[in-house]
């Protein structure tokens, strides 16, 4: 199983030699299941801002909507999410995380973004969605730390 806590994140002494920051990725969504159009909206995404890393990120309980029943489990979403990752052979790193199935009850961007933030104090994050979650940004519990 692919986890959070594995994540392999640059180095600190690689971008603090260099004397930049990482630019990282953060694509949530259900992924019930991840497909096509997902892909292709990632690697453009990362090719279009030049990511270093790209992280997917599967909903764990999304608080705007009920998972089907009939779909896939978080373990085989985060499965397929890292089959997904692997597929996309951008320039940079894209892998899947847990960071929202690990977390109990309601999965909030919110959260999602402020602990990626303290993983990646000096990177720039750059937060992805999907056209779904997009026109449902009103509803979307957000924060002055975004």
């Amino acid at each position: 199983m692919l986890s959070y806590d594995k994540c392999r994140p640059f180095s600190r002494d690689f971008t603090e030699k260099r004397g930049w920051a990482l630019k990282i990725g953060i694509y949530g969504g259900t992924f019930n299941p991840i497909h096509l159009g997902h892909m292709s909206a990632a690697k453009f995404a990362a090719e279009y801002l030049h990511l270093d890393k790209l992280y997917l990120v599967p909903t764990g309980q999304p608080p705007h909507k009920a998972l089907a029943e009939t779909g896939a489990g978080a373990h085989h979403r985060l499965e397929m999410t890292g089959l997904a990752a692997e597929a996309l052979e951008l320039s940079g790193e894209a892998e899947a995380s847990d960071l929202e199935l690990r977390r109990m009850g309601k999965s909030y961007t919110l959260d999602t973004l402020q602990a990626m933030k303290k993983r990646f104090p000096k990177d720039h994050l750059y937060f992805l969605m999907g056209t779904d979650m997009f026109l449902r940004s009103e509803e979307r519990r957000v924060g002055k730390e975004c």
